[in-house]
């Protein structure tokens, strides 16, 4: 055994000699080619000296984690890509599963390293929900989202260099309402780009601007700052945010501001279609009214000459045949069809017997028969336009009884 340990001794010296004879002759290399080389080297070792410089002044290391969910619509997408070229210290990820907590953003956004999420939730394919959160102590903001109008869409004249920081400019509404001044600080942190940020640029030419409309609405505008003279003309995209709930973490906590004035979408298309099915109910009602009044006044309107020759409109012959028929229901004198109409439609009979009913319908029938007997045509009144279907089958069961009733009689 000990022959052995000299001889692996041995190899591992002459292994050692052998490195520190390669270091040698690379280190003599190294220097002759470090001689020529300069010359060249001089341009990046400065770039390399101000990039460390501006590292040392970026102190406000804030990043911004840009990402929705799977199922967006291209509105939705198109103005998540705007949001990502506004803001340098914005960084993007693949589109997140609905069916995945909102809390896993919390892990997305640490392994990312950013430290606000900016999460755009699409339901249904039509609304759209905008989540601002702090990832590390909270709060986090949940936002309904209207009236998106993307850059492309706008095509204003205005225009911004890219990557350059904004001056945000909020309304003095902010600071009146407390959850105003929250909402305030989280989209000063969040939108605003940090000072000698590595990807942005050392100036600025363009304004965000925030206002706050009728229920608590901020509407967003971006401008471009045109010249000296402060001029403004507006770049995009433009969007309403309607603020649901304020919570106290990331994602998760107590509520601590729940918006009264807030309705919700389905709740607005569901009362929508309820108004449009009244609508349309009220305005088939109103044709079917008008139809049978058209009707009614083509029977009124027409004139009927009878024996003696005066001539008479047909609701008063029909009254004057009517005249001493009384109801057989509720005793009145007959002197209208749609008093007969009512007890059939609502069901107003002295009792619910078959028998009653049947002598109410016979006494219809002799009505008619004295009617039509007297004059021909005023019988029209009494079938059309207010008795339907099953006022005419009841009838002609009616009529059925009476003829049997009469060859009953009329046999030896």
């Amino acid at each position: 055994m000990g022959k052995f340990s000299k001889i692996k001794k041995v190899q591992q010296e002459e292994s050692a000699q052998e490195k520190m004879e390669w270091e040698a002759a690379g280190a003599k290399e190294s220097s002759d080619d470090s001689s020529d080389e300069s010359d060249d080297e001089q341009v990046p070792q400065k770039q390399t000296e101000e990039t460390r410089k501006r590292a040392e002044l970026w102190t406000n290391r804030e990043r911004v984690l840009v990402l929705c969910s799977r199922g967006a619509d291209v509105r939705t997408r198109y103005l998540m890509k705007d949001i990502k070229d506004l803001l340098p210290h914005a960084k993007g990820d693949s589109k997140l599963d609905q069916q995945k907590s909102l809390k896993a953003l919390n892990e997305i956004a640490e392994m990312k390293n950013c430290t606000k999420v900016m999460y755009f939730e699409s339901r249904k394919r039509k609304d759209t929900y905008l989540w601002m959160s702090n990832v590390e102590k909270g709060p986090s903001i949940k936002f309904l989202v209207h009236n998106v109008h993307t850059m492309k869409e706008l095509k204003m004249s205005g225009n911004c260099l890219k990557a350059s920081r904004p001056v945000l400019s909020f309304d003095d509404a902010f600071e009146q309402k407390p959850h105003l001044k929250l909402i305030k600080e989280v989209l000063m942190q969040t939108l605003g780009t940090p000072h000698h940020h590595p990807r942005s640029q050392p100036f600025v030419d363009h304004v965000f601007n925030f206002s706050v409309g009728e229920g608590d609405k901020i509407w967003f505008r971006n401008f471009q700052i045109v010249d000296e003279s402060l001029q403004l003309q507006e770049v995009g995209p433009r969007f309403v945010l309607e603020m649901v709930r304020l919570f106290a973490g990331s994602f998760e906590g107590a509520v601590l501001y729940d918006n009264p004035n807030y309705v919700s979408p389905n709740v607005i298309r569901r009362e929508h279609r309820k108004g449009q099915h009244a609508y349309i109910e009220k305005q088939l009602a109103l044709k079917a009214s008008n139809i049978k009044q058209a009707k009614v006044t083509e029977i009124l309107a027409e004139k009927t000459v009878d024996l003696v020759g005066k001539s008479s409109s047909k609701i008063e012959t029909m009254n004057s045949a009517n005249n001493g028929m009384f109801c057989p229901a509720c005793a009145v004198n007959i002197d209208d069809v749609r008093h007969v109409y009512w007890h059939f439609r609502y069901r107003r009979f002295p009792c619910g017997e078959q028998g009653c009913r049947r002598e109410f319908y016979t006494e219809i029938e002799r009505t008619a028969h004295a009617t039509r007997t007297q004059h021909q045509e005023s019988f029209r009144i009494i079938r059309v336009p207010y008795l339907d279907k099953r006022v005419r089958k009841m009838i002609n069961d009616a009529k059925r009884l009476f003829r049997r009733r009469a060859a009953a009689a009329a046999a030896p």
